[in-house]
């Protein structure tokens, strides 16, 4: 192939005859470029972002303004109650927490609780104790729909919310004094229950007291058998101070019924020596009983009442007070004969006539 020069104008034009060395140029063809639609966009808005920034601007005012003036204002109320455990330190138990279960089963109770239609229909018949405009047609149900109630760890949240901040507020303290009121109500019906059962325990056990005490006063006892003891003891000394009496006065009516003067004047002095030796016999246990009373008043002084000392002490005046009593009777009996000095001024018939009237009284006591 003959090398030639294309002209600028197209015309070919010879440059020389002599062959050359051909020189192979390689074109690549270049590939397409991707479709971007942000760079169409870019080329569609060139030149334009300025009046797309203004529109955007003003648009968003209106809205903004269209949406303060077309909407209300919210207001939300909140309420905590806490719920307190009786022993201290139940919410921090590390080892048993069975007691900390139980206490998050009961917190868990009074939320339900406080969700309950008995609060909320509690809650709206205080909230129509002082009526608005916005508690118009309100029922129990909707309340609950319009309370929202969570619980956290021991305490109870109540929240609301309302276009008028005190209805809101009428609503939350509404719920907690019902919530409060009814639980005061169920403390005073269980306490009025165990009340009337306790009267009722009470009542039978006075009963079972009346049957033990008539059963007591049957077998012939009012205080129990210590006192059945005492009684016989008494009883038994009584009957051997009337064995004693009747053979006094047994003695007495058979010497004044004997014949011989000279028997009754000795049996006279012999009364009237017994008289004068029972008198001796109970001035000395008068002076024994003053000597261990001073005794008793210096103990008392030094120990206390219930010691051993100021017990036996008392014991041994009473003893004493028993043996004076004795005698004091003793020497009534002898008068009572008409054995003293005096009996022989009346008459033989009318002294034993009288002492036949004692000899029957003794017999019938004994």
């Amino acid at each position: 192939m003959d090398g030639s020069i294309i002209d600028t104008d197209g015309h070919d034009r010879h440059a020389f005859d002599t062959p050359v060395n051909k020189v192979e140029d390689f074109v690549h063809e270049a590939e397409p470029a991707e479709f971007s639609p942000f760079a169409a966009l870019a080329r569609l808005m060139r030149g334009r972002w300025l009046i797309l920034f203004a529109l955007t601007a003003v648009f968003g005012l209106g809205f903004g303004f269209l949406g303060m003036s077309a909407g209300l204002a919210v207001y939300e109320s909140q309420a905590i109650i806490r719920i307190s455990a009786r022993e201290p330190g139940i919410l921090y138990a590390s080892r048993d927490d069975s007691k900390l279960k139980l206490f998050q089963s009961f917190v868990k109770g009074e939320t339900t609780y406080l969700a309950s239609h008995a609060v909320m229909a509690r809650a709206v018949e205080l909230i129509e104790q002082n009526p608005s405009e916005n508690s118009d047609g309100l029922t129990a149900a909707a309340l609950s729909e319009s309370i929202a109630i969570k619980r956290s760890e021991a305490l109870i949240i109540v929240k609301t919310i309302s276009v008028s901040p005190e209805f809101a507020a009428q609503k939350v303290n509404a719920v907690v004094d019902a919530y409060i009121e009814l639980y005061e109500e169920g403390n005073v019906t269980r306490s009025n229950y165990r009340e009337k059962e306790l009267a009722t325990r009470e009542a039978a056990l006075l009963a079972k007291l009346d049957g033990i005490k008539d059963t007591m006063l049957n077998v012939g006892g009012e205080y129990g058998v210590a006192s059945l003891i005492k009684t016989h003891i008494e009883k038994v000394a009584q009957i051997e101070i009337l064995v004693a009496r009747q053979a006094e006065v047994t003695a007495t009516l058979i010497a004044m019924q004997s014949d011989n003067g000279t028997g009754s004047a000795d049996m006279a002095d012999q009364e009237i020596m017994r008289a004068t030796l029972l008198d001796r016999a109970l001035a000395d246990l008068n002076f024994d009983k003053a000597k261990r009373e001073a005794e008793l008043s210096t103990l008392i002084g030094r120990y206390a009442a219930s010691s051993s000392q100021v017990i036996e002490k008392k014991q041994q005046i009473e003893i004493i007070n028993t043996a004076m009593a004795d005698r004091r009777k003793q020497i009534k009996v002898l008068g009572q004969t008409g054995a003293l000095t005096d009996a022989g001024a009346a008459s033989k018939e009318e002294s034993i006539a009288e002492i036949k009237a004692l000899l029957t009284k003794v017999t019938d006591q004994l």
